[in-house]
Formats: structure tokens, C-alpha cells, sequence
């Protein structure tokens, strides 16, 4: 039996991704993620891969990864058990492969760890520090991630020791859900200006106030295959959510943060 729950608002994620990487328009893509046993992103993402790194803290669940994805025809199908964190952070630096899609599947919150410095953050630093290394190349890092963590002030005290006084006072006004999102996109936005990265907010997605999702397109100077236009990594300040709720398909756009120089974004 599968430990992941699945979901249409998860495969329509999936979806999204495999769009996204279209847009890098070139062919053999290596997927890094927590697939979990039923591998449905590798099956969603298969017409546009070569190989795969697949991580999880539990190896029975990667054996059964493996037997699910053992009839694909991939060059490089790599099984590693460890924190997605912990992998980020030690192992992914000296990884042969270069992930071209990137997908951090999350139950717990965005900042989730005591000490996010250790783990998150430092996993999110190694992570574009080595993609940072390929100029002109543009990548896919979506982010699932749910309101079980440690609540509003830990991202608060956490982003406080990275981030200006103005961004903060921009997160310090936000509420509830908002209040996590925000705060990802702006360690985002701080961790593409430390690696001089250009971004494209593709989608970020809010599902019933429970589930959000981001996927965010980047690259190290500009891309000439890369369909999507990537810009000035403030983009993320001004960017719309779209709020899907329980009664309405039709999702509503709604501004995460407060702005109040409306040319904060130029």
C-alpha cells in the first residue's frame, strides 16, 4: 500500500511540471525527486527524460520505485535513501548528474526543520550554488509543501537573519496561508539574487487553503532554447496566486504581499 496520498490537485501539479519542462525544449531531462512507490511523476515526465535520481528516507519504498519503473527505458535510474534535505545538502554538490527538473513533494510546511539554517536552507544554497555552475541553462524546481510546520513566527525569525528590513516588513503583514507562501518566495527570490539567477514564476497554486504548489523556471543568464521568458528574481514579490477553492474550479488571483511602492519591480 502506498504511504503517499494521491490527489487530482497532485497529478495536475505533475502536469504542470512536464509544461514547464517543455519549455526547456531539449530532450533527454533528468528528474530529482521523492517519487515515491507508484513513480507517477516519472511516468508523467517519462517522454521527456533519460534519467532519474529518486530519493526517499525509506528503502522499501524505493524498491518499490524501482520494481515500478524497472520496465522504463532510462539510461540512469538512481536510488539513494536519505532526507531530501540531507541529500541536497551533502550529496547532491559531487552528483554526477545535473537535474533539469527538480520536485520537492512535502507533506510537513515549507520550513519545516528546528534548525532551518542545517537543513533547508542550506540544502536550498548547495542545490542552485551547483546550478548556478551552468550558465545559460534554465532548470525546473517545483515545491509542494502544507501548512504542518512550525508556524508563521518560525519563518519570521528564520528569513529575519537572511533577508532587508523592508522585505521583512512585507512579510511581517501577511497572514495564515499567506504568510508561508510569501516566505518562500522570498527565500527564493533571496537565493536566486546570491546566485546572480533570472526566474519565471510558472505557476503557484493554492488548493482549498491546504496545498500549495509553486514551479519556478531559472538559469544563470539567458537560455536561447528556453521558451519561457526569465527576468529580475523581485518578479516573485508581484506575482499573483492562483487560490483554487472547494466550490469554484475557476481559481481566483490573489496578491500575496502588500506592496505599497507599486515600482518596487521595475
Amino acid at each position: 500500500m502506498a504511504a503517499h496520498q494521491e490527489s487530482a490537485a497532485k497529478q495536475a501539479t505533475r502536469d504542470l511540471i512536464f509544461d514547464a519542462a517543455k519549455h526547456l525544449q531539449r530532450a533527454s531531462l533528468t528528474y530529482l525527486g521523492m517519487p515515491a512507490e507508484n513513480a507517477y511523476d516519472i511516468f508523467t515526465l517519462k517522454p521527456l527524460l533519460q534519467n532519474v535520481i529518486c530519493i526517499d528516507e525509506k528503502s522499501v519504498v524505493l524498491d518499490e520505485t524501482r520494481r515500478n519503473i524497472a520496465g522504463l527505458t532510462l539510461k540512469t535510474k538512481r536510488f539513494v535513501v536519505a532526507d531530501i534535505w540531507e541529500y541536497l545538502r551533502q550529496d547532491y554538490p559531487t552528483e554526477t548528474l545535473l537535474a533539469d527538473v527538480t520536485f520537492l513533494d512535502f507533506y510537513g510546511g515549507g520550513l519545516h526543520n528546528e534548525d532551518p539554517f542545517a537543513f533547508e536552507i542550506n540544502g536550498l544554497r548547495n542545490y542552485f550554488s551547483k546550478h548556478a555552475r551552468h550558465p545559460a541553462k534554465a532548470f525546473v524546481l517545483a515545491w509542494t509543501y502544507m501548512p504542518r510546520d512550525r508556524g508563521r513566527q518560525k519563518y519570521i525569525d528564520t528569513l529575519s537573519q537572511i533577508l532587508p528590513a523592508d522585505e521583512m516588513e512585507l512579510l511581517r503583514r501577511t497572514e495564515g496561508v499567506n504568510c508561508r507562501s510569501a516566505a518562500l518566495r522570498l527565500l527564493l527570490m533571496q537565493q536566486c539574487r546570491e546566485h546572480n539567477l533570472q526566474i519565471n514564476l510558472f505557476q503557484h497554486a493554492l488548493y482549498k487553503r491546504i496545498m500549495n504548489t509553486m514551479i519556478v523556471v531559472f538559469s544563470r543568464g539567458p537560455d536561447s532554447q528556453c521558451s519561457l521568458p526569465l527576468g529580475d528574481p523581485r518578479r516573485l514579490l508581484i506575482e499573483p496566486c492562483c487560490v483554487y477553492d472547494s466550490k469554484n474550479s475557476v481559481p481566483r488571483l490573489v496578491q500575496l504581499l502588500d506592496l505599497p511602492d507599486t515600482n518596487i519591480v521595475k
